[in-house]
């Protein structure tokens, strides 16, 4: 979860196009994209090392 007021439910063809903190759709994927990338990094770097047999 990375925003503390919950999941964002946006319906555009119920009207509704921001969440409870204002982020758009485009907005939101972006952030998911980012967040996935750098986990992706951290992951990387901590399994630098680690040989699996």
């Amino acid at each position: 979860m990375i925003c503390s007021h919950g999941p964002c439910l946006i319906n555009e063809s119920a009207g509704i196009t921001a969440g409870v903190c204002g982020i758009d759709v485009d907005a939101m994927a972006i952030r998911k994209f980012l967040l996935q990338n750098a986990m992706g990094a951290v992951l990387a770097k901590l399994t630098e090392g680690v040989f699996v047999c």
